[in-house]
């Protein structure tokens, strides 16, 4: 229980922009988690969830802003994982029932329930090296998995592969010694709805079909 430290990220991921103003949780938030995990240590089963309240305050710029508002939702997620000598399987369901209330014309009151889950298998080639494969989807609203009602609610000007994505990715990990780790992953994308507005602002520009190959270098002290 607590105070959540809220930033620009958060504004864009629930109010999708940085309008003129401050955006402060409403009051303060919980976060709980129960595990098991048997003697043997081959499953583990997980429950862990969460409670957040958020209030907008506007500053007058002369800039379009929202009115005074509050965004409340609850979170949790679902894990299992289940673990054999070479191979690891997980998988986890996550949802987030939403609120939207008070911001004016610019985003008129309503409720969804954003989920999503994932089901990934690693199998351990030797010690030092690993192979993963993943498939995962996730959703903006439940009521709504293939977008089209988001589509049509903007008359066109948001594409439907806003609400969803459903992506497959392979990987590779190898840990060369005790302080370097070599980690490289594909991922072929169906949807937009992982991507941060943030970062990609012109909506209309994201391809539905899209890839996404990534190399990562670390070095542990």
């Amino acid at each position: 229980n607590g105070w959540p430290v809220l930033d620009e990220n958060v504004e864009w991921a629930y109010l999708n922009d940085d309008f003129p103003g401050d955006l402060k949780a409403n009051r303060p938030s919980w976060l709980a988690s129960l595990w098991y995990t048997d003697p043997s240590e081959q499953v583990k089963l997980g429950l862990s969830g969460a409670r957040l309240s958020m209030k907008f305050d506007p500053r007058q710029t002369g800039a379009p802003t929202l009115n005074r508002g509050r965004t409340d939702f609850d979170f949790w997620i679902a894990s299992a994982q289940y673990n054999a000598e070479d191979w690891t399987l997980t998988a986890e369901y996550a949802q987030e029932p939403l609120q939207w209330r008070g911001y004016g014309p610019f985003m008129p009151d309503r409720d969804a329930t954003g989920d999503g889950w994932y089901v990934q298998g690693s199998y351990r080639l030797r010690p030092s090296l690993n192979l993963m494969l993943r498939y995962e989807e996730g959703y903006a609203d439940t009521a709504d998995r293939d977008g089209s009602r988001l589509e049509a609610a903007s008359g066109g000007y948001l594409p439907a592969n806003l609400g969803f994505s459903k992506i497959l990715s392979a990987g590779i990990r190898w840990d060369i010694n005790q302080h370097w780790m070599v980690r490289a992953e594909y991922s072929y994308n169906n949807g937009t709805f992982t991507l941060s507005s943030r970062e990609n602002p012109d909506l209309r520009d994201r391809e539905r079909y899209w890839n996404l190959f990534s190399v990562q270098a670390a070095f542990r002290f």
